[in-house]
Formats: C-alpha cells, structure tokens, sequence
C-alpha cells in the first residue's frame, strides 16, 4: 500500500476505485492514515467532485448514474 499520508498516492488510489466498495475502502484507508480527514480533502475530493467524476467511470460511458434504494 502507498504511502496514503501524501496527498498525490491518496488521490491516484481513489481514481483507481473500480466499485464503490473500493471507493470506500480506499476513503477508510486514507483516513486511517491520517487520523482523519485530511486538511486538503474537502478542497481536492469534494469540492472538486472526484466522488462523481470515479463513480461515472463505473457505468463505462462517463456519465454519474443515480439508482433508488
């Protein structure tokens, strides 16, 4: 596992997210990491919309699907 305290391993094990499992398993381990949150995350995965932008890759056309529960 790369180091998940620097901010560029954190982001690209994100990016390689192939489910939301992974997503949040990659979120979990970055945390751990970091005891917490880091300071950068609202400003490089939220505010930035990473979540959608690797969710959208996980229906192959590029697009942000949304599904009822």
């Amino acid at each position: 596992m790369p180091d998940l305290t620097d901010q560029t391993n954190a982001v690209e094990l994100l990016k390689a997210s192939k489910s939301d499992k992974e997503w949040n398993a990659a979120c979990d381990a970055i945390k751990e990491a970091n005891g917490g949150y880091p300071s950068w995350w609202y400003m490089v995965v939220i505010a930035q919309r990473l979540p959608q932008e690797v969710a959208a890759k996980w229906q192959g056309d590029g697009s942000l699907h949304v599904t009822k529960l």
